[in-house]
């Protein structure tokens, strides 16, 4: 009984811990810094976002040269690399 009492906690700690529970997207900029983030647009030029943890907040843009890669929340991935754009 005590063991599995022991096993369910193990699982529910290691379900709410879990990567899944986590659905922002990742910007990962080109000096090496992350921002959790909600990504709104991608054009060209600029990728504009809202932090994660203010999902009410201002949109914020950041020119898309200073952005290496995004990891999206469902797992897709959009790298930037230079002297290419983004095509929408």
């Amino acid at each position: 009984m005590k063991k599995s009492i022991i096993v369910t906690l193990t699982i529910c700690i290691a379900f709410f811990n879990s990567d899944a529970l986590k659905a922002q997207d990742i910007i990962h900029r080109k000096n090496g810094k992350t921002i959790e983030a909600k990504v709104l647009e991608i054009t060209a030029d600029d990728v504009k976002y809202k932090m994660f943890t203010q999902p009410n907040g201002v949109t914020i843009t950041i020119d898309v040269a200073l952005v290496k890669k995004i990891v999206f929340e469902n797992g897709m991935v959009q790298k930037f690399d230079e002297g290419s754009s983004y095509d929408n």
